[in-house]
């Protein structure tokens, strides 16, 4: 599987320009035949395998725990920024909603 992702990244950037998503949006929004006869038949089979499914999983959580910790790492950097309460107040202020 590695060589497929290696083949999708050495596509051309004008081949991709049209797309703000990137390479791998353009190969599955294109059908292109890398996606269609080399990545989608070796998903299928992949998936009968519990260890794909751990790692497929265990790589959407790492991903998903990188993003929070980044948000929380920016949130931190902003919390002591004198101006900070004006601008969150409202937003966190739950009683404002009702």
């Amino acid at each position: 599987m590695k060589n497929i992702f290696e083949e999708i990244n050495e596509f051309s950037s004008e081949k991709i320009a049209l797309f703000s998503f990137g390479k791998f949006c353009y190969v599955f929004l294109n059908k292109d035949p890398i996606f269609v006869k080399k990545l989608l038949p070796l998903i299928q089979t992949s998936l009968a395998n519990e260890s794909f499914q751990a790692d497929v999983m265990r790589a959407y959580t790492e991903g998903c725990m990188n993003e929070k910790a980044a948000i929380l790492k920016e949130f931190e950097a902003k919390r002591d920024h004198p101006n900070a309460a004006k601008f969150y107040g409202p937003q966190l202020d739950l009683n404002s909603c009702a």
